[in-house]
């Protein structure tokens, strides 16, 4: 175990959030808020293309569209 230069503790073997896929990310931040959404993609470049995907805002427009357009929203997964 390792001190950083603040005196936390942290292990050098922990994982690498850059390790893990991006649709690991789409799904978490799927289940937050587009608010949320929105914060996620001001912390990098990466989060950025994560939150913006398709992946991510078509759960947060998906029961809009159904009240929208109650009949013609069967296309939708």
């Amino acid at each position: 175990m390792r001190t950083g230069p603040r005196g936390q503790r942290f292990h050098p073997e922990t994982l690498d959030f850059r390790a893990l896929p991006a649709d690991c990310f789409a799904a978490i931040i799927s289940l937050t808020s587009p608010l949320d959404a929105c914060r996620w993609s001001l912390v990098s470049p990466f989060f950025n293309s994560v939150a913006s995907s398709d992946a991510v805002w078509v759960k947060f427009c998906r029961p809009t569209i159904r009240i929208w357009f109650p009949y013609r929203a069967s296309f939708l997964p």
